[in-house]
């Protein structure tokens, strides 16, 4: 589940975000570590006092210790990972069985704008989500419901007017 409008992010994206930063300060705290040392055997000349290879390897020695920090939150989001997908699959599930587009309109105010009217139904799908699943995290109820409306809500078609997937389905029938 990518980040919605509320700000969900998922256990997943969270696990790649602190697996690539945990490489990056801790190979760049590696590179640096070594251009200190380096600097300190005369290898390198830049350095010319005490306070800049302190400084230095203090910085380096930090970026390593964020590295580090960085791929034990990973691992803690990797295990995240399979319930969040299951739980999502669930949340789902109950919105293709229980919210469509004709249960929609009854929420929607015909006089308001069109944007109006999505943010109230998708406040609605959120709400009874939560309703439903009160330990659901409310961005990824908010998230899960401004996707499933994407999914439903009526389309323009070549002459303008409105059909959603479900109409669609009744057409076909």
């Amino acid at each position: 589940m990518s980040s919605g409008s509320h700000g969900y992010t998922s256990a997943k994206e969270k696990y790649e975000d602190n697996k690539s930063s945990g490489w990056t300060f801790t190979v760049f705290g590696i590179i640096g570590f070594i251009f200190t040392l380096l600097n300190l055997v005369k290898i390198f000349n830049i350095y010319s006092s005490a306070f800049q290879f302190v400084v230095s390897g203090c910085m380096f020695a930090a970026f390593i210790v964020v590295g580090i920090v960085s791929f034990k939150n990973a691992d803690h989001y990797k295990s995240l990972i399979s319930k969040e997908e299951e739980d999502t699959a669930k949340y789902k599930a109950f919105l293709k069985e229980n919210v469509t587009y004709r249960s929609t309109i009854a929420c929607q105010d015909p006089l308001a704008e069109k944007e109006a009217n999505e943010l109230v139904v998708i406040e609605n799908i959120k709400e009874s989500m939560v309703t439903e699943f009160p330990d659901i995290d409310t961005d990824l109820a908010y998230a899960l419901a401004e996707e499933h409306y994407d999914a439903i809500r009526p389309a323009r078609d070549t002459i303008g007017t409105e059909t959603s997937p479900e109409m669609e389905e009744e057409k076909e029938n």
